[in-house]
């Protein structure tokens, strides 16, 4: 099916008769099973008016599907859709509209690929009320998910994202409905950025009870990682 699918006329007759969201589940369709035989359906996606167009008709859904689909199965050819996505208005549009697992995913596409040119999706993503948003509609993995691709880019006006993510009542959130990997996740990335705001976050991670959570159910590489955490940020006060 996938390699019918795959002839260039196929690609070309879906994303001239396609409408965004039939485009997006393939792209998810190709990206969810592997299919190595992609590369003409990404290609004839990643045209520069494709790729306009779905930014104009697709939901931030289907962006964010079709961003992960890119990450997930490290399409090179990816400079032309993240350009039509890094644009001021289609950032701004994701913001009023998207949810935070659009956003969250979107970021990780940005942080996976290595994407340069992401200074305006983050931006849009480190307005305060946005980074309010997050964490009140956010799980902790897309919090987790969205500092690390803070961290892994090395985005400098991150301070409004880990301001929201301090918040007492946002620490004891991942602290209660978390798992050992998103708390470690967002450790490394205070670490990795030197974020001084960090005394709260690491107050509720050391509590005695997160602290047997995160040892009982903890990889290794879990437990080295927030201890790496502790240690570049000269955390001494703490149970873990």
């Amino acid at each position: 099916y996938f390699a019918a699918l795959s002839d260039k006329k196929v690609c070309q007759y879906i994303m001239k008769d396609g409408d965004a969201q039939a485009i997006a589940n393939i792209a998810t369709a190709y990206s969810k099973l592997g299919v190595v035989d992609h590369a003409n359906y990404f290609a004839a996606l990643s045209d520069k008016k494709v790729c306009q167009y779905i930014m104009k008709d697709g939901t931030p859904q289907a962006i964010a599907n079709i961003a992960t689909a890119y990450s997930n199965l490290g399409v090179v050819d990816h400079a032309n859709y993240f350009a039509a996505l890094s644009d001021k208005k289609v950032c701004q549009y994701i913001m009023n509209n998207g949810n935070a697992q659009n956003m969250a995913n979107i970021a990780t596409a940005y942080s996976n690929l290595g994407v340069v040119d992401h200074a305006n999706y983050f931006a849009a993503l480190s307005d305060k009320k946005m980074c309010q948003y997050i964490m009140k509609d956010g799980k902790p993995q897309e919090i987790a998910n969205i500092a690390t691709a803070y961290s892994n880019l090395g985005v400098v006006d991150h301070a409004n994202y880990f301001a929201a993510l301090s918040d007492k009542k946002v620490c004891q959130y991942i602290m209660k409905d978390g798992t050992p990997q998103a708390i470690a996740n967002i450790s490394t990335a205070y670490s990795n950025l030197g974020v001084v705001d960090h005394a709260n976050y690491f107050a509720a991670l050391s509590d005695k009870d997160v602290c047997q959570y995160i040892m009982k159910d903890g990889s290794p590489q879990q437990l080295a990682n927030i201890a790496t955490a502790f240690a570049h940020l000269g955390i001494r006060d703490n149970n873990i």
